[in-house]
């Protein structure tokens, strides 16, 4: 039960971290273009906007990397949670055979 407990406290503060990149990433790109419009009248040059999806990409690859170990995670929480769940039934199958072979 520690591993369902860990795994859960885990996808809570990734879902929390998930939900607080792409706001603050929204909010720094509104923010550089507010700026931007306030000082200058020519457009935003591209090498901002390039750098900034840039880093955008960034953080989606680490969000897929995240994504991909939790997953693996939960997998592995799937197979010590059914583990000893499979071993009982087998055993009260393997009983009931034994108790039907002996009558």
């Amino acid at each position: 039960m520690l591993v369902v407990g860990a795994v859960s406290k885990a996808r809570e503060e990734y879902h929390l971290w998930q939900a607080n990149c792409w706001w603050l990433a929204r909010s720094i790109r509104g923010c550089i273009e507010r700026q931007w419009s306030q000082e200058s009248d020519s457009p935003i040059p591209d090498i901002t906007i390039a750098g900034f999806d840039a880093r955008m990409e960034r953080i989606a690859r680490d969000q897929d990397k995240i994504r991909h170990h939790y997953k693996e995670l939960d997998s592995r929480r799937k197979a010590i949670m059914e583990g000893p769940l499979q071993r009982a039934d087998d055993a009260e199958r393997v009983s009931r055979e034994n108790i039907e072979a002996m009558s």
